[in-house]
């Protein structure tokens, strides 16, 4: 089996660079991040604090702070704006830490799981490649979501979680706690499914009741002490109210993003289907060279469940985003592996002799190369919004001078050109023409006229126009 190690590892390898490396390191962002980084890097230069982070003069949704997120998130960030400074690759790198304590993270909770049984260790690459498979997560990364971010504690806690079934010592659970409220503390509510790990490793007779009660108690403990602080400090008990009574409350409320609540469910099993299909082919194929007993079986079913408990609850809410489901993906990857292992450790037909296998691996790192080469090719452009970054690259020497560029009020709903304005220029946005310079969009019709004393500035850009008023 050492010997066939290279070939996985090789192919997570290339997989990796292929699809989340090379596209994470392209200018472009997905909108909510867009607003995360240029929070951070406000933070970063002293505009907003901790507790009252400000995304622009306008603010977002009418607030008069950034009540989006916990602050936890935005302020790491931030601090890598300060040490590292303004370029666009320092939150690509933020992400990229995250890509790699996640895959330790899987690769620790694998090997602490198998601790004991040789066949299994080494197989602990392959939970690391069905979870990069799975389209949610490479687009993740790719459009730098604080979820990944949140994964990491998520992870860590499972894991200390897992260690306590092994060692009797308190700070395991300890640990878990703290994990679970630095969760929360990034991304909120959905940071709090690892809460129910001890009850289920009891249902599963993986450890004792009495001592999954206790690490409960622990867990609740360790998370309320800092929230009952934060309650009963003025800056944070307002944020924590806007954060959980207005904005979250209101949404709930009034502002559904799917129509029906079996969305997530759908939405799960479509993220899940390459790595079901490989798991069925697979032991479809070595059916008659399993090894599984039911100690491991059951570690696979803990990791499911666990899976589950991190992804239907979504559907509680009308409040439902594929990008969600992203935390319980590491432990269907997990759980997945598990079930597949016992048919790759017997030779057979998938053994290294095989001459279809051997030609099937040369295929796939060729074909995977290939796509690297070309992908690479294309590092320097943006895979988002390129019209939009071009034209204020072309435009930013025309008002470097003002602090405010104003635009038709016909373009509010442009929050791209708002962020980048912040996160690359630092220029706040405002509406109407009632500044020195003025961003127009060709392609949207203005429900006002250009007034007056606006000159359009001759540069050549693709979709925005640029009026400086003589």
């Amino acid at each position: 089996m050492l010997k066939r190690t290279p070939f996985p590892v090789a192919l997570l390898t290339l997989y990796i660079i292929a699809f989340i490396l090379i596209p994470l390191f392209q200018d472009g962002m997905f909108m909510d991040a867009t607003q995360y980084t240029a929070v951070a890097h406000n933070l970063s230069y002293g505009y907003g604090s901790f507790w009252h982070a400000e995304f622009s003069m306008r603010g977002v949704s009418n607030y008069d702070a950034f009540y989006e997120q916990p602050p936890l998130g935005l302020f790491m960030l931030s601090l890598f704006y300060r040490v590292l400074g303004d370029s666009m690759y320092v939150e690509r790198f933020f992400i990229l830490l995250c890509l790699i304590a996640n895959l330790m993270l899987i690769r620790a909770i694998w090997r602490t799981v198998f601790r004991d049984d040789a066949q299994f260790l080494r197989f602990s690459y392959l939970p690391l490649l069905l979870y990069v498979i799975i389209p949610i997560i490479t687009w993740t990364y790719d459009s730098f979501m604080l979820e990944n971010l949140m994964t990491v504690w998520i992870l860590a806690s499972v894991l200390c979680l897992w260690k306590s079934t092994q060692s009797k010592h308190l700070i395991y659970p300890l640990l878990a706690g703290v994990c679970i409220f630095l969760a929360t503390f990034t991304k909120g509510i959905p940071g709090l499914f690892p809460l129910g790990v001890p009850f289920l490793l009891a249902v599963m007779r993986m450890q004792n009741w009495p001592t999954a009660i206790r690490n409960t108690g622990i867990l609740f403990g360790v998370l309320a002490i800092p929230y009952i602080v934060f309650f009963n400090m003025p800056e944070s008990r307002h944020f924590y109210e806007m954060y959980l009574f207005d904005r979250t409350a209101y949404r709930l409320e009034s502002l559904p993003t799917v129509q029906h609540r079996t969305y997530t469910l759908v939405r799960l099993a479509m993220e899940l289907i390459p790595v079901a299909a490989i798991t069925a082919i697979i032991i479809f194929i070595n059916r008659k060279q399993a090894t599984a007993d039911m100690h491991r079986r059951r570690n696979a079913v803990f990791f499911l469940l666990l899976g589950i408990a991190g992804s239907l609850p979504l559907m509680l809410t009308l409040i439902q985003k594929g990008f969600y489901l992203v935390p319980a993906m590491p432990f269907f990857a997990l759980g997945f592996a598990m079930l597949l292992t016992p048919y790759l450790i017997q030779p057979g037909v998938l053994g290294t002799q095989n001459r279809f296998v051997r030609y099937g691996r040369i295929f796939l790192i060729t074909a995977l190369s290939v796509v690297v080469i070309i992908r690479a090719t294309q590092i320097l452009k943006p895979n988002r919004d390129a019209e939009l970054l071009s034209d204020l690259k072309t435009l930013s020497p025309y008002f470097e001078d003002e602090w405010i560029i104003y635009s038709p009020n016909a373009m509010w709903g442009n929050w791209a050109m708002q962020s980048y304005l912040m996160r690359y220029y630092c220029r706040h946005m405002n509406f109407g023409f009632r500044g020195p310079v003025v961003i127009v969009d060709t392609r949207i019709k203005l429900t006002e006229a250009i007034p007056p004393g606006y000159e359009r500035v001759a540069a050549d850009t693709k979709r925005y126009d640029l009026y400086i008023r003589k």
